[in-house]
């Protein structure tokens, strides 16, 4: 990781560039400029204790970010909703956060009957997939 004086927002403070190039906060978040939405069309966001999919991003006069979603998670899953970043914490799910789980059942069934039902559900017309 590489430190530099005035990225991302321009205000004096330290970022770090990551070694695959993302500029990174001093919180080691992704640093976006001023004014810029946090979360984009296409981001997985945890809301409220479930996992949600972005799929518009508008700003309000009084609210912060109006984040228009859909569910993902089992309990939502297909329900849209709208959701303001200063009236609800919204946090934007890493996928380099993600960590795989070995199946160490025999003959893996665990992992067989997963990809079956995640065939099945994308043939019902699901986009997206849950990060339990």
């Amino acid at each position: 990781m590489t430190t530099v004086a005035e990225a991302g927002d321009g205000q004096g403070v330290l970022d770090v560039v990551s070694d695959d190039g993302i500029v990174l906060d001093a919180s080691g978040d992704v640093a976006r400029p001023s004014g810029q939405a946090a979360y984009a069309p296409g981001a997985q966001v945890r809301i409220r204790d479930e996992q949600w999919l972005v799929k518009k991003v508008s700003p309000t006069a009084r609210d912060g970010w109006m984040v228009e979603v859909t569910g993902v998670s089992a309990f939502v899953r297909g329900t849209d909703a709208v959701f303001c970043s200063h009236l609800d914490e919204i946090t934007v799910l890493d996928p380099r956060k993600t960590t795989l789980v070995p199946d160490d059942s025999s003959n893996h069934p665990r992992a067989r009957l997963y990809l079956e039902a995640m065939d099945s559900a994308q043939s019902a017309g699901e986009t997206a997939r849950p990060q339990d």
